[in-house]
C-alpha cells in the first residue's frame, strides 16, 4: 500500500516521513559539511574565549541583642527589624558610594594582564610588577601600557595610541580631560618615577612572582566611576529563600581571586558601616556627656575649692542631729532638682538642634539625662533612623528625587511632633521644679535660724554635693555608653567567605557548545532540506503521479549508475533490462490481441526526460522478442539516434526528405545490427517541421510501414514545446509519456490531464527510478530474484537492504 502526501481533492499536505528521510539520505554530505563547520565554530569559541567564573559568599542579618542593652536600652540605636533590615542591607550593598569604597580599597581600577596564545589573562595579584600612581596627577586611562621585563633591574615600557587623543583621569578630583596622543617607548629602571603629562608614578618589581624574560605584560587604568558602576551592576544579591534573613552575594569575572576579594571586602566594609551606625547613639551620647562634663568639672572644682577654703580657715564644725537631718532632706531635694536641670538642659539643646539643623543623625540618647519617656525615646530613635536612611539614599539619588522628598516630609513631620513633645515635657519639668523650690524654701527657713558659720558650711557643702552628684551621674552614663560601644556587634554576620575551591568556569560551557554544534549541524541542513522538500515542484515518486493525473503508470525504468552507456542488447541481465521487458509486456495488454501491427508514440513533457533513451532501448527489446520493429526519429528538430546507433551513416536520408518527396520508403529505411530492428532517421533539419507533418505524405508513410512491420515506435518531440506529438497521435494506437524522477515538474504533469479528452490510449513510463535504503514501495520490484542476475549485490548492498527492511513495515 502506497503512502501519499498530496491530494488534489483536498489540496492539503500530508507529511510522509519516508520521503523526507530519503531526501535527507540523498544529501548526507550536507550534514557532514554542516557538522564539521559548526564543530569548527564551537572549537574556535572554546579556545578563544576566556573562562568566566562565578563566586559567592553568604551573610546573615541577625537580631542578636547585647545583654548589656537590657539595662541601657536608651543608648541602643535600633536601625530596623526583619524584612526592613534585609532590604536595607541589600540597598546599602548596591549603593554607588559603598562600591566606591570597595574599588578604592582594592584598587580595582588598575588592571594587570598578560598576552596568551588566544586571549589576554587577568593577572590579579600575580603580576611580576605593580604600578603606584600619583593620585594628584592626571593619568592615562583605557589605553594598554606594555611592559617587557628585561632583567631584575630594567624593563621596557611602551604605549602605542589607538586614537589621536589620550583620555586622562584625575583619581583625586574624579575629572577627565583629553590631550594629543604620542607614541612612547623607553627603557627604565624599577622604582624610578615616571614623569609624563599622561602618566605619573612608580613601577615596582613584585618579589616572589616568576616571569620569563621578554614576556609581554600589559597594565592599564580605567575610569574610576565606570569600574564602580560595573561592579555595582553585576553584583547579584538574593535571599537564600523566601522571607530568609540569609543573603547570597554573587559576582562573575575572569579571575577567581579578584571576585572573591571584592565579595569579601564589600561585606566587610558593610559590616563595619552597620556597626558604626548601630553605635551612633552611644557615640553621640559620649560626645554630649564629654561636653557637659567639661562644664560640670569646672564648677565642681570651684565648689570644692570654696568648701576647702572655708573649712581650713575655721575650727572643725560639727552638725548636730537636727542639722544633719535638715541637710539630708535638702540634699535629696537638690539631687532631684539637679536631675530636673539636666533634663531641661537636654531638652533645650535637643530643641535648638532640631530648629537650627537640617541633619538629625547626631542626636544623643535621652537616657543620658535620665529621660525614660518611651514616646520621646521612640521619636528620637525614629528620627535618627530616617536621617541615616536619607544619608544613605543621597548616595544614589539627587536631593530633588521623589524618594528623598518623601523622606523629607516624614522627617519634618516627625521633627515638629518631637518639638511639641519637648515643649510639653519642659512645661511638666517647670512644674516639678517649682514644687521642689517650695520644699527647699521651707527647709532653708529652718536653716536660716542656725548660726552663720553653719549656714555657710551647709550652703558650700550643698553646692559641692550637687555638682558631685551630677558629675558622677554623667561619668556613669559615659562608662555605660563606652561599654556598650565596645561590646556591641554588627548585625551583619559573614557565614561563608568567597574563596577559590577549584570552581569550574560557568562560561564558556565547552561541552554544551559542542552539543549545540551537533544539534545545529544536524538541524540547519535538515531545515534547509525540509524547506526545499516542501516547496519543491518536481516529481519524486510514482505515487505523486497517480495523485496528479489519472493516466496509468505502465512501468518504471531504474536508474543506470554506471559510467558506460546502457544498451539493452549489451546488458540483457541488468535490472534496468527487466524494466524494459516489463514495459514491453504491458504494451501488449494495451491493444487488442488480433491487431497485427501496433504503432506506439513516445514523447515527454520537456527535453532531457529520457525519451530517446527509452524509445531506442524499447525498440531493441521489441525486436529481440522476434517482432519486426521499426523506430522513427520524428524529433526533426533535435535528432539523437546517431549516438545510439553508431554504425549508421549520418549521410542517410530520413523523414524530412521523405515528407518533401525527395526520397522513397526504401531510401530512408536503415537496417541495424539488431535482428528485426530497422530505423528511420530524422534527416535534414527542415525550416518547417510542423507543416511537413501535416502533409499527406505522413499518412502515406505510416500506411507503408504498417504493411511491413509489427511494431512501429515513434520518437517524437516533447509535448510541452511543440505540437508535433499531437499531430502524430492520430496515426498511432497508443502513446507513452516519459516522466523523469527529480526532473519533471508537477505542474507539467497536471497539464497532461487535458489529454484525457482524446480517445487514444496513454500510458506513463517513470524514468530514472532510484532505489534507496528506504523503499518507496512496500516491496522491491526484484526482491527475491537477486540470484537471477549475474551482478549480485555486494556485502554493502546486502547490509543496506536489511536496514531497508527494518524501516519498511510489512505490506
Amino acid at each position: 500500500m502506497e503512502e501519499n502526501y498530496f491530494s488534489e481533492k483536498t489540496e492539503n499536505w500530508h507529511f510522509n516521513y519516508k520521503f523526507l528521510l530519503l531526501k535527507f539520505w540523498s544529501f548526507w554530505y550536507w550534514f557532514i559539511i554542516s557538522l564539521f563547520l559548526f564543530f569548527l565554530i564551537a572549537h574556535f569559541i572554546n579556545i578563544h574565549k576566556q573562562n568566566i567564573y562565578e563566586m559567592y559568599n553568604y551573610i546573615s542579618i541577625r537580631n542578636d541583642k547585647n545583654p548589656f542593652l537590657k539595662a541601657n536600652n536608651g543608648l541602643f540605636f535600633n536601625w530596623g527589624e526583619g524584612e526592613k533590615k534585609v532590604n536595607l542591607v541589600k540597598t546599602m550593598l548596591k549603593l554607588h558610594q559603598h562600591n566606591e569604597k570597595v574599588v578604592q580599597q582594592l584598587k580595582s581600577y588598575i588592571k594587570y594582564k598578560k598576552k596568551e596564545s588566544y586571549y589576554i589573562t587577568n593577572l590579579y595579584h600575580q603580576s611580576p610588577f605593580i604600578f603606584e600612581m600619583d593620585s594628584t596627577k592626571y593619568q592615562l586611562i583605557n589605553e594598554p601600557i606594555h611592559i617587557k621585563i628585561l632583567d631584575n633591574k630594567h624593563f621596557q615600557i611602551s604605549i602605542k595610541p589607538s586614537h589621536k587623543f589620550y583620555t586622562l583621569y584625575h583619581y583625586g578630583k574624579h575629572q577627565t580631560k583629553k590631550i594629543p596622543a604620542e607614541v612612547f617607548q623607553e627603557k627604565m629602571l624599577f622604582n624610578k618615577k615616571i614623569k609624563k603629562p599622561y602618566l605619573t608614578g612608580i613601577i615596582k618589581k613584585r618579589s616572589g612572582e616568576k616571569h620569563t624574560k621578554n614576556d609581554d605584560y600589559i597594565f592599564y587604568l580605567e575610569n574610576f566611576n565606570l569600574v564602580t558602576r560595573h561592579f555595582q551592576e553585576n553584583l547579584s544579591i538574593k535571599p537564600l529563600n523566601k522571607n530568609s534573613n540569609i543573603l547570597i552575594l554573587k559576582l562573575k569575572g575572569t579571575n577567581k581571586n579578584e571576585i572573591a576579594d571584592y565579595l569579601n571586602t564589600t561585606t566587610q566594609i558593610l559590616q563595619n558601616q552597620i556597626l558604626q551606625d548601630k553605635n551612633q547613639f552611644a557615640i553621640n551620647t559620649i560626645k554630649f556627656i564629654d561636653s557637659t562634663l567639661n562644664i560640670i568639672k569646672t564648677e565642681l572644682h570651684l565648689a570644692s575649692d570654696n568648701l576647702k577654703n572655708f573649712v581650713n580657715n575655721r575650727t572643725i564644725l560639727k552638725m548636730d542631729n537636727p542639722t544633719q537631718q535638715l541637710f539630708s532632706q535638702l540634699n535629696e531635694l537638690d539631687n532631684q532638682q539637679s536631675k530636673i536641670q539636666l533634663k531641661k538642659m537636654y531638652y533645650n539643646q535637643l530643641k535648638n538642634y532640631l530648629i537650627n539643623r537640617k541633619k538629625y543623625d547626631h542626636i544623643p540618647a535621652p537616657s543620658v539625662a535620665g529621660i525614660t519617656d518611651p514616646t520621646l525615646v521612640h521619636k528620637v530613635t525614629q528620627l535618627t533612623r530616617l536621617a541615616m536612611d536619607k544619608k544613605n539614599l543621597l548616595q544614589n539619588f539627587k536631593i530633588d528625587a521623589p524618594t528623598i522628598q518623601h523622606l523629607d516630609l516624614q522627617l519634618n513631620s516627625l521633627k515638629n511632633s518631637l518639638i511639641e513633645t519637648i515643649q510639653s515635657a519642659l512645661l511638666n519639668l517647670e512644674t516639678e521644679h517649682n514644687l521642689l523650690n517650695k520644699k527647699i524654701y521651707l527647709i532653708e527657713k529652718q536653716i536660716n535660724e542656725l548660726p552663720d558659720d553653719k549656714q555657710v558650711l551647709l550652703a558650700l557643702k550643698r553646692q559641692y554635693d550637687m555638682k558631685l552628684e551630677t558629675y558622677n551621674h554623667l561619668l556613669k552614663k559615659r562608662n555605660e555608653a563606652k561599654i556598650l560601644k565596645a561590646s556591641n556587634i554588627s548585625d551583619i554576620k559573614i557565614i561563608e567567605k568567597a574563596k577559590d575551591i577549584g570552581q569550574s568556569p560557568i562560561a564558556p560551557n565547552r561541552k554544551t557548545n559542542y552539543f549545540i554544534a551537533i544539534i545545529l549541524g544536524l538541524l540547519v541542513p535538515a531545515i534547509v532540506i525540509s524547506i526545499l522538500y516542501f516547496f519543491e515542484n518536481k516529481v519524486y515518486d510514482i505515487s505523486e503521479i497517480e495523485k496528479l493525473i489519472s493516466l496509468p503508470v505502465i512501468g518504471q525504468i531504474y536508474h543506470w549508475g554506471k559510467k558506460e552507456p546502457y544498451n539493452f542488447k549489451q546488458h540483457p541481465h541488468e535490472v534496468i533490462s527487466e524494466s524494459f521487458r516489463s514495459i514491453r509486456t504491458s504494451l501488449r495488454f494495451m491493444t487488442p490481441k488480433k491487431k497485427s501491427n501496433i504503432t506506439t508514440l513516445i514523447t515527454s513533457t520537456m527535453p532531457d526526460e529520457g525519451k530517446t533513451f527509452i524509445s531506442t532501448n524499447l525498440a531493441i527489446a521489441q525486436a529481440m522478442s522476434n517482432k519486426k520493429t521499426i523506430l522513427l526519429e520524428f524529433d526533426l528538430r533535435k535528432p539523437n539516434f546517431l549516438k545510439t546507433f553508431t554504425q549508421i551513416n549520418n549521410k542517410n536520408k530520413g523523414i524530412s526528405e521523405y515528407l518533401c518527396g525527395e526520397a522513397t520508403i526504401e531510401n530512408i529505411i536503415i537496417s541495424t545490427d539488431v535482428k528485426n530492428l530497422d530505423v528511420i532517421l530524422a534527416g535534414t533539419f527542415p525550416p518547417n517541421p510542423s507543416e511537413l507533418i501535416l502533409t499527406g505524405q505522413t499518412a502515406q508513410l505510416f500506411k507503408q510501414l504498417k504493411e511491413r512491420y509489427e511494431q512501429i515506435l515513434i520518437d517524437s518531440p516533447p509535448l510541452g514545446l511543440v505540437n508535433d506529438a499531437n499531430e502524430l497521435a492520430k496515426y498511432v494506437d497508443q502513446s507513452l509519456i516519459i516522466i523523469r524522477e527529480n526532473f519533471t515538474y508537477k505542474s507539467a504533469v497536471k497539464e497532461l490531464n487535458l489529454l484525457m479528452e482524446n480517445k487514444l490510449k496513454y500510458g506513463i513510463i517513470y524514468n530514472d527510478y532510484k532505489i534507496n535504503i528506504f523503499n518507496k514501495y512496500q516491496y522491491s520490484k526484484y526482491n527475491g530474484y537477486e540470484d537471477y542476475f549475474p551482478n549480485k549485490k555486494s556485502k554493502k548492498e546486502q547490509i543496506l537492504s536489511r536496514i531497508k527492511k527494518i524501516f519498511t513495515p510489512a505490506a
